[in-house]
């Protein structure tokens, strides 16, 4: 999957999904992959006439039929384990979000080895997008005092661990992270 996932890809892989029924869906790699495996897994279930259209009306708030399965490669856009999804539009050149609750995996599974082996660029990158949220979060004014210990230590942890993960060639020691 491309980053910013066009939805001419999504419709594809409904497509392929109609040929083969899946029982379960698994979206792996970064917010791009993960984000087309929670569409395609919807509208797999709800079929559209125009998915284009459909993306931007009501989404169907279930899924039945098919698991959701997210593994992240990198960090930053938590789409593991949100209930949102982003489309692409190359045609009008445009980036639209969808909210619903089909949009959440039913598991999301965290495996350190996969994030600890990203290239350095892909890590500054992922790593900078994470740092961005946890200081939105930090600063949204519905801030409870749950989110905010979170978002803290989000922001703490990043600072301390992210240029040792960005550095060339860094072989971090599984043990302290």
């Amino acid at each position: 999957v491309p980053k910013n996932p066009p939805v001419e890809t999504v419709a594809d892989g409904i497509a392929r999904m109609r040929e083969f029924e899946p029982d379960a869906v698994i979206g792996l790699g970064g917010g791009s992959a993960i984000d087309a495996a929670k569409v395609m897994s919807v509208f797999y279930e709800h079929p559209a006439p125009d998915l284009a259209a459909a993306f931007r009306q009501a989404i169907p708030p279930r899924r039945e039929k098919t698991k959701l399965i997210a593994i992240p490669g990198t960090s930053g856009t938590a789409s593991e384990v949100t209930c949102f999804a982003v489309l692409t539009y190359r045609d009008e050149n445009l980036k639209v979000g969808g909210k619903s609750p089909a949009f959440i995996p039913d598991y999301a599974i965290l495996d350190v080895d996969m994030t600890l082996s990203m290239p350095p660029r892909v890590a500054a990158e992922t790593g900078m997008d994470a740092l961005a949220h946890a200081v939105e979060c930090y600063l949204n004014k519905n801030l409870d005092d749950f989110t905010e210990a979170m978002a803290a230590g989000a922001v703490e942890g990043l600072f301390r661990h992210l240029p040792a993960s960005c550095a060339t060639g860094a072989v971090l020691d599984r043990e302290k992270v």
